[in-house]
């Protein structure tokens, strides 16, 4: 089978990106290995390495595979590849029915890709049998999870925080402390620039949030924040829909440490976005909500603890040395 390539810069091309995602790069087995939700969350801040303030923005780059020797103006993508961020990282994913697509992949990546790097890391999700296999017969060894995925139905992330949060809710107004959605604020801008000093990224500006608002599937009322009685912005929530798969993502959540001073204020807060956002998501008609977590038992994994009918799903690395 003849593929063609076609290389994006997330920063240069972002429609290309969100098109392939939206246009069919979805898998159907229950574990896909790149969606639309997984690039917010790495370029949106979410729980991945981030750059030091002054630092700028990093670029997500990848290719996306098209059957066949010309990409026509409707083709749609059998697979992808995506490095998202300057590292050794890259993750590849390929619809199960394209054939050899996986070699094709991984020979754009261990060639062009890989110049310069002692080694190479992708991610994959636990469940995918295919992929592990065509990268142990590549020499790729399997390593240490590198993620959690928690994925729960809305009701029950409502009905697990739903009550704490709604007392909690009822102190804040009595306080004068708010919650809202950007989708709801006039000055949309001032908060998108709080959100950036909050996650350290000087990339996080007005022209992000325009790029983020034209993606396919973006709802603002899913990017909530709380106001202090100050009007300081001391904590947000980033939600994503994807209307292709009825699943939403929470793909960053944060109110100060979890586990330092301030931790009972900022958990509460959290709380309280989190039952929010499910459920708004449940009323747009979201059935799971995906939650990315750390591997490891932190503050931030024990606030899921307590859903009931949760999965968690853990993302392994698999890494070559050369």
């Amino acid at each position: 089978m003849t593929y063609t390539s076609q290389s994006f810069s997330v920063e240069q091309n972002h429609g290309n990106l969100a098109r392939g995602f939206l246009d069919g790069l979805v898998l159907e087995d229950g574990h896909p290995g790149i969606t639309s939700l997984d690039v917010e969350h790495w370029l949106y801040g979410g729980r991945m390495p981030r750059p030091a303030r002054g630092q700028g923005f990093f670029r997500a780059h990848g290719a996306l595979f098209f059957p066949g020797s010309e990409v026509e103006p409707d083709s749609r993508p059998d697979g992808m590849i995506l490095a998202p961020g300057p590292g050794n990282e890259i993750r590849m994913v390929a619809r199960e029915a394209a054939e050899n697509l996986y070699a094709v992949q991984l020979g754009l990546i261990e060639g062009e890709w890989s110049r310069g790097k002692a080694s190479l890391r992708i991610p994959v999700m636990e469940g995918r049998e295919d992929l592990e296999s065509f990268l142990a017969s590549r020499g790729y060894s399997q390593g240490e999870p590198v993620r959690l995925i928690r994925e729960v139905e809305p009701r029950e992330l409502v009905r697990g925080l739903g009550q704490e949060a709604r007392e909690i809710l009822k102190g804040f107004s009595e306080d004068g402390t708010s919650l809202a959605s950007y989708g709801e604020q006039s000055d949309t801008p001032r908060h998108v620039l709080a959100l950036g000093r909050n996650l350290g990224y000087e990339g996080i500006n007005g022209t992000w949030f325009e790029a983020k608002r034209r993606m396919p599937g973006y709802r603002p009322e899913l990017d909530l924040f709380i106001i202090a009685p100050d009007g300081r912005e001391v904590g947000n929530i980033l939600g994503v829909f994807n209307p292709h798969t009825r699943r939403g993502e929470i793909s960053y959540l944060g109110s100060g440490d979890l586990g330092g001073s301030g931790a009972e204020q900022a958990k509460e807060r959290c709380m309280c976005l989190a039952a929010e956002l499910g459920s708004r998501m449940e009323g747009i008609g979201a059935q799971r909500i995906e939650i990315p977590c750390p591997p490891e038992p932190d503050a931030y994994n024990r606030l899921f603890d307590g859903i009931e009918g949760q999965g968690v799903t853990r993302e392994l690395v698999w890494e070559k040395v050369f």
